[in-house]
């Protein structure tokens, strides 16, 4: 992913690491391990890191999982 030119209005919408890990359904710290890898894109700021929704978004789609039905139906 190429990086972007992103206004201060945009920025605010990123959702925060702890948005991200409860979308992702993990840690707090796998966020931050992801980000240091360049699996998810962001800014750090004062407040802390900012992550690019759009990387959040390619990242899940590329990680989904198939739905896998358990049980037998009978």
């Amino acid at each position: 992913m190429a990086r972007r030119s992103v206004k201060l209005t945009e920025l605010e919408k990123w959702p925060s690491v702890t948005d991200t890990a409860g979308e992702l359904g993990c840690s707090r710290q796998w966020v931050h391990k992801l980000f240091e890898a360049g699996e998810l894109h962001g800014v750090k700021t004062r407040a802390g890191l900012l992550l690019d929704p759009e990387s959040v978004s390619e990242y899940v789609a590329s990680h989904a999982r198939p739905h896998i039905q358990r049980g037998g139906s009978q």
